[in-house]
């Protein structure tokens, strides 16, 4: 498995039109077996305001957009670059009775309605005092008996009327409601409305954990066994690694360590940008869900298909059942990330996870610097950042020496604020599988080894790692991999921390 950066599910994010709901697969995924590292496509228009995701657009569209590369990797530069005015109020709850069409890639109709049965009684929820601790196990160390419960829990929901709550059909359209632009809450400013999305932000963890609650329950109430639990698919951690090239299971395992521990430094990192009330869509996603989960999207869709269907676009997912266990695994990740007290206690909620038998390999898969040191001892060099002419195609490897405004910063400036370098004004066609990666002093032009400190990751934290903190400028290398791809400008910037 590699890190994986869609078209568009996952950041770098900025407003964006309905293309940014939609897992374009490659169609060689299968083929090789690994997804490949992808950037998102995310439109804005010229003043930056987020177009209606039900606007008209013709077929390849092409779209520019800012990427960080700093906070959490890659993220959307929205947010720190042009806010648009919002409130610290939360994100409103769906009017449900005030649901539309939602849409697929360049505002086209999904083939079938997202909405569910009307039902204007609202029953609050109230988890018990004292519940049962449900255990997810691990679906590889599953016995018969439990796989024979499970099929027969999830055949019984197929077997439901679709126009039940609870039947499998409408279970799977709640993904593509709340992710395709079916629900909307009125702006306070005329008659507009925005868009909710639960993607690309902070909501991404809470929202998918309590869709897997309601999924694992109405399954259990199925069979009638209030014990009953989901699995997970240990895709983290393989019992082995005898089906992979060396390479790439050192790969793997330092993009899983980079995404869960190294570029997540702040809260905001891992979880996703914060989303409020007035904010546009796709602030940016965390670590993770840019990261191995849409990787595992996008493996898991059909190439065949127009739009990576099931697995691999928002409002088709929730129809493979391989979803729920692909998102369980999610779900306790931010079990092994974040602290209890920074998001929904999953014991309240009655559940936890196996863990006999469960190694965590990617802990101490820290990537290594080939070479440290200043600048001044290094062999591989590049064009000054004023020599090089932009907009740049990226149609061949890229060199440039990037000036840095400061160097070796203090620790209390680099907790007010981190490095980040910005790669502006990306130009990419949103309907094309499109890829490329970034490497900062990158001494052997070897590209194909990730499991090394020169692959970007959290970018102050790579300064430090390769001992270059003191130097005045750094050699970013840009390899393009995959589709046409025009970048606007090259620099580095300085973000808030906010924590």
């Amino acid at each position: 498995m590699s890190s994986s950066l869609p078209c568009a599910w996952a950041a770098p994010i900025l407003p964006s039109s309905s293309s940014s709901r939609v897992l374009y697969s490659n169609p060689t995924a299968r083929e090789n077996a690994k997804p490949k590292r992808r950037i998102s496509c995310n439109t804005k228009n010229d003043n930056q305001n987020p177009k209606s995701s039900h606007d008209s657009q013709g077929n390849n569209t092409f779209d520019r957009r800012d990427v960080l590369i700093g906070l959490g990797g890659l993220y959307g530069a929205a947010s720190s670059i042009n806010p648009l005015e919002s409130s610290a109020a939360p994100i409103p709850p769906p009017e449900l009775n005030n649901c539309r069409t939602a849409t697929n890639i360049n505002g086209q109709p999904v083939p079938y309605s997202c909405c569910p049965p009307i039902n204007n009684r609202i029953v609050d929820i109230r988890l018990p005092a004292r519940p049962v601790i449900r255990t997810r196990p691990a679906a590889h160390l599953a016995n018969a008996e439990y796989i024979s419960r499970f099929n027969l829990a999830l055949q019984r929901m197929r077997d439901l009327p679709d126009s039940d709550p609870r039947s499998f059909m409408q279970q799977a359209n709640v993904h593509c409601a709340y992710c395709n632009g079916a629900y909307t809450y009125p702006s306070g400013t005329g008659s507009q409305r925005l868009e909710i999305q639960v993607h690309n932000c902070w909501l991404f963890f809470p929202s998918h954990r309590w869709y897997l609650y309601f999924f694992e329950r109405i399954l259990g109430s199925l069979i009638n066994d209030p014990t009953f639990a989901m699995p997970y698919w240990n895709w983290d951690s393989p019992p082995d690694n005898n089906l992979n090239p060396t390479e790439t299971a050192l790969n793997n395992c330092a993009i899983m360590h980079n995404e869960m521990i190294r570029n997540a430094n702040l809260l905001e990192d891992f979880m996703g940008r914060p989303y409020r009330r007035g904010d546009p869509i796709n602030p940016g996603a965390g670590t993770h869900e840019a990261g191995s989960h849409t990787a595992i999207h996008i493996w898991g869709g059909d190439p065949r298909q127009p739009t990576g269907e099931d697995l691999g676009n928002f409002y088709s997912a929730g129809r493979d059942p391989l979803f729920y266990a692909h998102h369980a695994n999610v779900d306790r990740m931010q079990l092994v990330r974040v602290r209890v007290g920074d998001s929904v206690d999953n014991l309240i909620m009655g559940y936890n996870f196996q863990t006999l038998g469960i190694n965590i390999p990617w802990v101490g898969c820290r990537p290594r610097a080939r070479v440290t040191g200043t600048r001044a001892g290094r062999t591989v060099e590049g064009p000054k950042l004023e020599a090089v002419e932009f907009p740049l195609k990226l149609d061949k490897v890229v060199k440039v020496l990037v000036p840095r405004p400061k160097k070796s910063r203090s620790e209390e400036e680099k907790d007010k604020e981190e490095e980040v370098l910005l790669i502006s004004d990306i130009e990419v066609d949103t309907e094309k599988f499109v890829k490329f990666d970034v490497f900062v002093d990158e001494e052997e032009n070897d590209y194909a080894k990730l499991a090394k400190t020169e692959y970007t990751g959290t970018f102050a934290q790579q300064l430090e790692d390769l001992g270059v903190e003191d130097d005045d400028e750094i050699l970013v290398t840009l390899v393009p991999r995959a589709g046409d791809i025009t970048i606007g400008g090259i620099k580095i910037v300085y973000s808030p921390s906010n924590q």
